[in-house]
């Protein structure tokens, strides 16, 4: 199942809440229902601010369905060490 809520982060054309890659308050409140729910939170896709920022709202585990290491394949969307000691 999967479930699409609306951006957890800021979008570069938004006039809406800017929040330079962290999370918004939205997010943060999804993150919090998502936890309440005991649902495991994807973290693919999001910035590195927005992930670190995941990992000090979420309670339960969480996983990156799909992701590359940057240090093997250099891509904008790749994980670096941290975000993957981290998960």
């Amino acid at each position: 199942m999967s479930v699409k809520v609306g951006p957890m982060q800021s979008q570069p054309h938004s006039n809406k809440e800017q929040s330079n890659g962290e999370l918004t308050k939205f997010g943060i409140s999804v993150v919090k229902e998502m936890n309440r729910l005991g649902m495991l939170i994807d973290l693919a896709h999001i910035s590195r601010a927005g992930f670190f920022q995941v990992l000090d709202v979420a309670q339960g585990p969480v996983c990156y369905s799909h992701s590359n290491c940057r240090k093997l394949y250099l891509h904008p969307r790749g994980i670096d060490d941290d975000q993957i000691k981290g998960a």
